[in-house]
């Protein structure tokens, strides 16, 4: 289009050049008139006219230059006659600016930003190859599992802004790993957390989102157009750079929010978009911003992770922490003792951190190197851990749930979380970072798939050991229930009995401590009630606990007393039990009652067979 954009304009002014100069018209007024008004329309033609506005920041789209291509070219035939003499040809020069000049002013930051946009993303295209052909895998950290847990964790949440609107097929996706690469490459040469803020401006991410967003931002900008069709382009083009600022002004507070969550597990703030926004483009605003957060928080904790891991291990600072972490278990402890002395003696050895998130991150991450400065011989048999190393995605996601259907089958459904990390780290080719962004992408993927195998494990064992009738597994899990190694209090025992009777079949209601009249328990099974009074006791029950429940029957509207205990009575309470039509059940009376509600039939009054 360009270049016969470029030739038919050349063809103009030629042409235009012959009538200003040639003498093709007799009347040389007319000639040159015709001739200028050919230049004008030819001007409008080639892209050169594009440049000039541009630099007053005016950009005229396709309506305008049709509008003053054709006054230009009407004004002298229809407004001067055919004798014209160089009063008219300067009456006509004059007209013909007036005209340019209200066009240029009416336009004039019409477009404000959008023809720079133009330009940058020409200058994209001619750049673009060469950051296409960043040697990434020169840039591979050997990352602490704090540091990759963040990462992933970022990673995946930015995946799933997209994945999860309503508008996920429509909405371009964005090469996040690109864009890491390339914020990690920008902030190689920081020395000082604070120097990110230089760096990390609106500029930066206008720039980035030319280079790395502009398939989305274009989405955007068609949603609008579509959306809006009684706007004019003037303020659709207000609307969309509105917006599209308030993305960029939110990137870098944002990030400093996702910081804190992606270490402190807070929930994340959302950009602040007017409330008549459509979401369908609204989701793909933020997933703009959320990418651009990511990328700057990746560079963040991996700037403070190098520091960590080149940390000069003879320094004072590092000493004072490796001796914490020898005599202090607790990560808390340590952070409470240290920060103190880091902030008055130490503070150059991390870059100046201030923030207490990344403080934190930052030192749990030294202590896991110094505690755990290779894997152990357990971990290298848990992970399978071999030299093989991986560097194509194919072959490291076969490698993981090959593994991960390998360890299901130990039917345990502990955190696999860390071990998916850690194997992720161990397996791929030193160097393939950008294999690494995308394995802790997917891990969430991966923990999944895990726990489903697990579940599917445990439900073939089950119908295999019910196949046999082997139930010893659940009679073990009721019998886990009911024991009362944890119980420390009466409290405790009356919630204990609560859960026993319940499952024994009988409606229950705890009293406790408010309405306690004598009876700690009410029990109910059919029309028949029993109040009941549980005593977690060390030493032999007498007679008070009976004498009490016996007078709270009528209080309780009960029909019979029961006392529950853990220990034993004496005889005397016995007697009066039997006096009073009390129900005592002791410890081995309370085994009994355990047994029962292992019984399929809770439909009986258990409690009939204690009288």
């Amino acid at each position: 289009m360009k270049p016969a954009r470029i030739t038919f304009g050349s063809i103009l002014i030629f042409i235009s050049l012959l009538c200003i100069f040639g003498g093709i018209f007799n009347n040389t007024v007319i000639a040159i008139m015709f001739g200028i008004s050919l230049l004008l329309i030819s001007l409008l033609i080639i892209p050169i006219i594009d440049l000039i506005l541009a630099k007053i920041d005016v950009y005229l789209s396709v309506g305008p230059k049709i509008f003053l291509s054709i006054t230009t070219f009407l004004i002298g035939p229809i407004f001067f006659p055919t004798e014209s003499n160089y009063l008219h040809l300067f009456i006509y020069i004059l007209v013909i600016s007036l005209l340019w000049f209200i066009v240029i002013i009416i336009n004039y930051k019409k477009y404000s930003g959008l023809y720079k946009i133009n330009i940058q993303n020409k200058q994209v295209n001619k750049t673009e190859k060469k950051i296409n052909k960043i040697e990434k895998d020169t840039i591979y950290y050997d990352l602490n599992t704090i540091t990759l847990s963040v990462m992933s964790k970022l990673l995946t949440k930015t995946k799933e802004v997209r994945e999860y609107s309503l508008y996920c097929d429509e909405i371009p996706e964005i090469n996040i790993n690109e864009m890491v690469i390339k914020f990690i490459k920008d902030s190689k040469e920081i020395k000082n957390i604070d120097d990110f803020d230089l760096l990390f401006t609106v500029d930066y991410y206008n720039m980035i989102k030319n280079i790395y967003i502009r398939d989305t931002e274009n989405y955007v900008r068609n949603v609008i157009k579509r959306l809006y069709p009684n706007l004019n382009s003037r303020q659709k083009a207000d609307y969309y750079f509105k917006l599209v600022n308030i993305v960029l002004e939110t990137v870098q507070p944002m990030s400093k929010i996702e910081t804190i969550n992606a270490i402190a597990k807070n929930p994340i703030d959302e950009v602040d978009f007017p409330d008549s926004i459509d979401e369908s483009y609204r989701d793909a605003l933020l997933y703009m911003a959320e990418a651009m957060s990511t990328a700057t928080i990746i560079a963040k904790i991996l700037f403070v992770d190098n520091l960590v891991k080149n940390i000069d291990t003879d320094s004072e600072f590092y000493k004072i922490i490796k001796n914490m972490a020898k005599e202090i278990k607790s990560n808390e402890k340590i952070l409470e003792k240290s920060r103190p002395i880091y902030d008055e003696f130490y503070k150059s050895e991390l870059g100046g951190i201030n923030d207490e998130e990344l403080y934190a991150f930052a030192i749990v991450n030294l202590v896991n190197r110094i505690k755990n400065p290779k894997p152990s011989k357990s971990t290298i048999e848990k992970l399978e851990i071999t030299d093989k190393k991986i560097d194509n995605i194919v072959e490291l996601e076969q490698e993981i749930r090959d593994w991960l259907n390998r360890a299901s089958k130990k039917i345990s459904k502990e955190d696999i979380f860390a071990d998916i990390l850690e194997k992720i780290k161990y397996s791929i080719e030193d160097g393939s970072f950008d294999l690494l962004l995308t394995a802790l992408s997917d891990v969430k993927i991966y923990k999944s798939v895990y726990e489903r195998k697990v579940d599917l494990n445990i439900k073939e064992s089950n119908k295999e050991r019910y196949i046999k009738g082997d139930f010893s597994k659940e009679m073990k899990e009721l019998n886990g229930k009911y024991l009362l190694n944890n119980i420390v209090s009466g409290e405790q025992f009356e919630i204990y009995l609560e859960t026993l009777f319940k499952d024994l079949g009988y409606k229950v209601k705890r009293c406790g401590k408010s309405g306690d009249q004598g009876a700690d328990l009410i029990l109910k099974i059919d029309d028949y009630v029993y109040a009941v009074q549980a005593k977690f006791y060390s030493g032999k029950l007498s007679n008070t606990p009976v004498q009490e429940i016996a007078g709270a029957l009528k209080i309780y509207n009960a029909n019979q007393g029961v006392v529950v205990t853990n220990s034993e009575f004496t005889s005397g309470a016995v007697k009066l039990a039997k006096a009073n039509d009390v129900i005592l059940i002791d410890g081995m009376g309370l085994k009994k009652l355990i047994d029962y509600s292992m019984d399929t039939d809770h439909n009986k009054d258990i409690l009939k067979e204690f009288e």
